[in-house]
């Protein structure tokens, strides 16, 4: 299912890919046959040129575009120094070499535009999300909050915005019950504890009752709905697991338009809604099916001998899968309701296994043996 008998073979041959379709276990061998000299030539996406600090005697890079989830773009100057700054090993080389394969796209004069500019100036993409709101307002005044987010953010941003955004916060939190004044309500301080990119979405379906009453499959199935975000739109959408499922989700799709529609009228961020595309796979996952079952469900039908490509990569299924658990782990630390508490406990544990399990492990060597994650001795 993995593919491990090619990864295997290409290991062995010194040619390795690194991307983010890989599980991580995967994607660490190879870095760790990179870091020691084992493989003479990685087929990588820009994630092996970002946070590892593994250089190499040449880097080619194929195109000078990339997909940024609306097309193809030119890459920036500051991109192309990323992807070829890690040409050159530090003691060993002299020069380090970076080339770009020829296109009919793109002449020679675009590619040195790309490499010789200056790389854009940084700028933050900070917002006052709705949970630093509330906790803004549980730990500090009125005055010592605006003061503290004026004077940390404003060397990036106009004060002036920025304040009449956390304004704006603050105004959709106390008309759907989150804060009372300068405040903080029983239902602000669950959303307090929730670190999500939808965080008041989630909150609006954990006060509206929509993960309540659900067994843990069913539970990940509808958590997923406010993770996942589908790359590319599919022919034919995966249904929901069962009509709980679809009906919950629903109804949490109808909770994020009303709350993009009050984002719409103070000029907001809008808080992304849901995607069901996920819910059928994860709902597998947590009722124990295996990696094969789930991603390639009709791998045993249809036509003698013919291959069903299948329906997510294994690394992407895994990243997926660990937003779902972290998630649902933030429920379970604030859902008013006990059962809902212990479900999502649950759900989490069902899908903490096999190769999530395995990708969710670190290793740290020491003088003696390794320690994994958590401090416990490896075996």
């Amino acid at each position: 299912m993995l593919g491990y008998p090619v990864y295997a073979a290409g290991l062995e041959a010194g040619v390795a890919a690194h991307h983010a379709g890989m599980v991580p276990p995967f994607r660490e061998a190879v870095e760790a046959c990179f870091a020691e000299a084992l493989v003479k030539v990685v087929f990588a996406t820009e994630t092996l040129a970002l946070g590892i600090n593994m250089p190499a005697r040449s880097v080619v890079i194929e195109e000078v575009t990339k997909f940024g989830g609306r097309g193809h773009q030119e890459l920036t100057p500051g991109e192309y120094t990323q992807l070829t700054g890690r040409a050159g090993r530090r003691g060993i080389d002299e020069i380090g070499y970076a080339a770009v394969l020829c296109s009919p796209f793109h002449t020679f004069g675009d590619v040195a535009r790309i490499a010789g500019g200056r790389p854009r100036a940084l700028s933050s993409s900070f917002r006052p999300t709705y949970n630093l709101a509330v906790n803004l307002v549980r730990r500090h005044s009125r005055e010592a909050a605006y003061t503290l987010v004026s004077s940390s953010f404003a060397q990036f941003l106009s004060e002036e915005d920025l304040v009449g955004e956390l304004d704006s916060v603050l105004g959709v939190l106390e008309r759907r019950g989150y804060l009372d004044g300068w405040k903080v309500t029983e239902a602000g301080a669950r959303l307090a504890g929730l670190y999500h990119e939808a965080d008041l979405l989630l909150a609006e379906a954990l006060e509206a009752g929509q993960l309540d009453g659900l067994d843990p499959a069913s539970l990940a199935a509808v958590a997923s709905g406010l993770c996942y975000e589908a790359r590319r739109e599919r022919d034919a959408p995966l249904p929901a697991p069962n009509a709980k499922v679809a009906g919950r989700l629903e109804a949490i799709e109808e909770l994020s338009q009303s709350l993009s529609a009050e984002e719409r009228n103070g000029h907001l961020p809008l808080t992304r809604g849901v995607d069901s595309g996920f819910a059928s796979l994860i709902h597998e996952w947590a009722r124990g099916r295996d990696l094969r079952q789930v991603l390639q469900p009709s791998a045993g039908s249809g036509r003698r001998g013919r291959k069903v490509a299948p329906l997510m990569s294994g690394g992407d299924f895994v990243r997926n899968v660990k937003q779902v658990i972290d998630l649902l782990r933030q429920v379970a630390m604030v859902a008013a309701q006990a059962e809902t508490a212990k479900s999502a406990r649950a759900a989490a544990e069902r899908l903490l296994r096999d190769v999530v399990a395995a990708s969710s492990v670190v290793t740290i060597p020491v003088e003696h043996g390794t320690i994994r994650a958590g401090g416990q001795p490896a075996p």
